[in-house]
């Protein structure tokens, strides 16, 4: 009997092992696509879940794919999309919910008051029988040092101009200019932070 023959014969040949390491292979991509899957899952509730400190959850953000820069504070129960980028020294209240459908860059000392809503995503409106149309998704902007405050709402496309104040509960529909005050539904000029109070609150955020 040849070598060949009898390395078939104890099921030693390549070609005898061929077709089953390449199910095996298969079977393992297949489960690290799982792995991973339920990984970002589970990593998704853990983002905002109250029993993950304070001090641990930019880490698992990063983990999770987000660009988080230095010394940045995540509070509980947020929900913060993929495609985010948030500079060095932010703040995230609690109750956030940022949506990436489209790119959302966050600046640096940027603070989120509690429950704001970052939407990137719009639908087309021209059909009657369905005016939640075809979908698509416009970047959004928060320059550096902004202050967005407690329950407002930044819609699709617009830039928050360094150094802005957002009053609570406002719904920003365009861009903003840096140094500025806005407030209101939908969210209108108030004053230029560049230019004296003249008796106007400090606290247009909360």
């Amino acid at each position: 009997m040849s070598v060949l023959e009898r390395l078939r014969a104890i099921g030693l040949h390549k070609s005898s092992h061929a077709r089953p390491m390449r199910k095996w292979r298969k079977i393992a991509r297949r489960l690290r696509s799982e792995v991973l899957d339920t990984a970002r899952r589970v990593g998704m509730r853990a983002q905002g879940s109250s029993l993950i400190p304070v001090a641990l959850r930019p880490a698992l953000v990063r983990l999770l794919g987000r660009k988080i820069g230095k010394h940045v504070i995540l509070h509980h129960n947020c929900h913060l999309g993929p495609n985010l980028t948030i500079g060095h020294g932010s703040l995230i209240n609690t109750q956030c919910l940022i949506e990436t459908n489209a790119p959302v860059l966050i600046g640096s000392r940027v603070h989120l008051g509690m429950r704001v809503l970052i939407a990137t995503s719009i639908h087309d409106m021209s059909d009657p029988a369905c005016r939640s149309g075809l979908h698509s998704a416009l970047p959004v902007v928060i320059g550096d040092g902004a202050w967005i405050g407690g329950g407002a709402t930044i819609m699709p496309g617009v830039t928050i101009g360094a150094g802005a104040v957002i009053g609570a509960a406002s719904v920003v529909v365009r861009d903003v200019p840096p140094d500025t005050v806005w407030a209101g539904n939908p969210a209108r000029f108030i004053r230029s932070l560049a230019e004296p109070a003249s008796g106007v609150s400090d606290r247009p955020a909360a």
